[in-house]
């Protein structure tokens, strides 16, 4: 329902109420597709669409950690293609919130780097966590198996290394530093710092929920204040007819009557004159009678 309110939204209003018939997302995208084709208005649903996409995405327990970044870079890919632009911040960490909290733990617990405590906790999870995708397809392009006895159990191909970016490198070096995490205290250390990072991040997300449920009350709040003003408005409109027809009978009432003392001056007129002409003939008669 709240991709469908978003496609409806980004509809021009015109448009809105012939599409609003349309119950699901799936039914309306392919409504607007038929009727638009592939001009401005669909490209403008689609990046819509793409972008609540994007906000909404998140990853589920049963999926690896590269699943979801596969999921999440064909989505952003998709964003560019529509022209929208994303930092690579806003990906690490939307890549943070919508992993699942036990992948994360264990990103955290393969990680002996004691340095990472000065860098931003979201950060340093986003970026141990693709690192651990890349070099977990880096281990299945060259069909090599990471030995629990060490580096020496896994041997290179140095020529594929030598066609491969530098970086590769550095994904060696991180693969073999996993292999030889074997320090309890080291281990310890991590997870105090991975406990505490995930305490922040649980604080920081709690403090956004709460906010997000203040600001869902204040919109319900004002939405209800709105169709309380709409209520009224459509009352002083209903009233503003009645008054309009009395005025209307009124008026007809006022023309009836001047109408009707019209009428009684000119017979009041006839009956002076009248009455004149009866007393002269009186007086007349009166003098002829002496």
């Amino acid at each position: 329902l709240k991709a469908r309110g978003t496609l409806l939204m980004a509809l021009p209003d015109k448009h809105q109420l012939k599409f609003n018939s349309h119950k699901d997302a799936k039914t309306l995208m392919e409504a607007i597709e038929k009727r638009f084709g592939g001009n401005t208005e669909t490209k403008k649903v689609q990046k819509t669409l793409l972008k609540q996409q994007f906000e909404n995405f998140s990853g589920s327990s049963s999926e690896g950690l590269d699943q979801i970044h596969d999921r999440l870079q064909k989505l952003v890919s998709q964003l560019e293609i529509h022209g929208v632009s994303l930092s690579q911040e806003d990906v690490n960490l939307k890549f943070l919130r919508s992993t699942d909290s036990h992948n994360l733990a264990f990103v955290f617990s393969t990680s002996t780097d004691s340095t990472t405590n000065s860098v931003s906790a979201a950060v340093n999870v986003s970026v141990m966590a693709m690192l651990t995708i890349r070099a977990r397809k880096f281990l299945q392009k060259t069909g090599r198996n990471l030995g629990a006895n060490g580096p020496t159990s896994m041997g290179f191909d140095m020529s594929y290394q030598a066609e491969e970016e530098p970086t590769n490198f550095a994904l060696m070096d991180f693969t073999s530093s996993l292999s030889n995490s074997s320090s309890n205290n080291e281990v310890s250390s991590c997870s105090k710092a991975c406990s505490k990072a995930y305490s922040q991040l649980q604080t920081q997300y709690d403090t956004l929920t709460e906010n997000f449920h203040k600001s869902q009350f204040d919109f319900i709040s004002y939405q209800t204040g709105l169709e309380s003003v709409e209520a009224r408005l459509l009352a002083y409109k209903q009233n503003e007819s009645v008054l309009e027809e009395n005025i209307k009978l009124l008026n007809l009432e006022v023309q009836l009557r001047d109408t009707a003392l019209t009428t009684l001056k000119q017979k009041l007129d006839t009956t002076e004159k009248e009455r004149d002409y009866l007393n002269m003939k009186l007086e007349k008669f009166q003098t002829s009678s002496k």
